[in-house]
This record gives C-alpha cells, structure tokens and sequence, in this order.
C-alpha cells in the first residue's frame, strides 16, 4: 500500500495546474466563440495567461468573459457599447492584470465599476474622456503599473489621485487638459520612470523644472 502514496501525492500536487490548464483551454474556445482573438501570453501570471482582444464588445460579451477565470488580459478596441454593466461584471475575474480600452466613453457609472478591478497593474483608457471626478472613482486601482489616460478631460485636480498610484512605473496624459502645476507634482511619483505629456497644457518650463527634480531617474516625453 505505502508504495503508492508517491504516485498519490504527485497526482495531488499536479492537480491545480492540470486545472489551470482547463481553464485556458475553456477561455481560448470560449474568447473564439464570442469572435475574438486569444492567446497564451507568458507575461502574465500563470494561472491567468490568456490574453483576449476584440475588436469589438458588448456588456452580453463582458458577461461572458467574467466566467472565464483564465483571462488575464483584455483588449477591446471598439467599447462604444459597453456600460458600466459590463465593466462590474469583470470584477468576477480573480486575476484580470490588463484591461485596454480604444473607442468608447467612460462615464462616472463606467470609471466606478472599472474603479473595482483592483487587480489590474495595466489600464489603457483611450478616447475615453475619462473626468477628473472619473479617476477619483478608480483611486483603489493601488496595484497599477501602467495607466494611460489618452484624450481625457484630466485637469491639475486629478494629480492627488495619481500620486495615490504609488507603483506606477509608466504614465501617459496624452491629449489632457494638465498644466505645469500638475505635471512638477508628478515628481513624487517616486517609481516613475516614463511619463508622457504630448498636447497638454503643460509648457517648456514645466517639464524643465520636472526634469530637474528628478534628473536621469524619469523620462519625459512632451
């Protein structure tokens, strides 16, 4: 009898990587039959390293999506016909790392159901228009890295929320409304290391006094 408990005790220790395995195998038949692309991306974590992308999506699609524990990015280039509900139904996900939105307006309602996604370390919103009473919703969004917020109706009053983003290593303002007063306080993001800053209200002066402040430690493009 005791010869087989080795045998037993590797089919335990297996077991939750064959179930990994199941996951990936229902997310990337499941993410094809909803007319998406999905793959295996070794950048994310193990246990949720499939990568979705849509070019389009609905709140039906979201829902879908949300019962598939594997996904651990998402990329949807057309989201004008997702609302908040969609959005809280990703919080289901437990290890949703990536979340990338290209066309498609992120209202208040929308920025609080994205704002429960505290899993993601990367949020790409595009053309979102995203407000300044928008990304206070998103302040528990703690664990992020990336966060690019293109377009958005961003003013000088969001910065103490970014500054709440502490792990933040990449930032892109692109195309908001902050100014020098804004962009200098950026600077007490101590892990930043890339921060962009194109057509914005921010001037030569401010992006000189930023760069001095931080020296070689920050990348500033503008």
């Amino acid at each position: 009898m005791m010869r087989f408990l080795p045998l037993l005790f590797c089919l335990a220790v297996s077991s939750p990587f064959s179930r990994a395995d199941e996951f990936q195998k229902q997310a990337l038949d499941g993410i094809a039959t909803l007319g998406g692309e999905a793959k295996v991306d070794d950048k994310l974590d193990e246990m949720a390293a499939i990568a979705a992308t849509f070019e389009t999506a609905t709140d039906a699609t979201l829902e879908r999506l949300a019962k598939m524990p594997a996904l651990g990015s998402l990329t949807i280039y057309d989201a004008s016909k997702v609302t908040e509900k969609g959005y809280a139904a990703l919080k289901e996900l437990p290890d949703l790392q990536k979340l990338v939105i290209g066309k498609g307006l992120v209202n208040e309602r929308s920025a609080e159901a994205i704002g429960t996604l505290r899993t993601l370390d990367t949020l790409a919103l595009n053309a979102s228009k995203l407000s300044d009473v928008g990304l206070v919703a998103m302040k528990k969004l703690v664990n992020l890295k990336v966060l690019v917020i293109l377009d958005g109706n961003i003013t000088d009053r969001s910065v103490p929320i970014l500054l709440g983003f502490k792990k933040l290593d990449q930032l892109n303002l692109c195309g908001t409304k902050l100014t020098d007063s804004g962009a200098i306080m950026l600077k007490d993001l101590e892990k930043l290391t890339l921060l962009r800053l194109n057509n914005t209200n921010v001037t030569r002066k401010g992006i000189n006094a930023l760069e001095e402040a931080r020296g070689k430690t920050l990348t500033v493009r503008w």
